[in-house]
């Protein structure tokens, strides 16, 4: 880590009548953006945005190591 930017480069903020339809909204918006010259996670986000559990608002502590082979697929 490097103290010459902050990590949080932006921060996305989806809302919706549906928990699904808001991560879908997030998702989209994160597959739209353009980023150059900076390692992201923006798959990964996307990767947990569009898992069942996530949708389906399973979500702990341990939800990245349970899911992490299909959080970090490459497609």
């Amino acid at each position: 880590m490097t103290p010459h930017y902050d990590p949080m480069i932006a921060k996305v903020i989806a809302h919706a009548d549906t928990r699904a339809a808001a991560c879908d909204r997030a998702a989209t918006a994160l597959a739209g953006f353009a980023i150059e010259w900076l390692r992201t996670n923006r798959d990964f986000l996307i990767a947990c945005l569009s898992h069942p559990a996530f949708r389906a608002g399973d979500v702990h502590t341990g939800f990245i190591d349970a899911h992490l082979p299909a959080l970090t697929a490459r497609g």
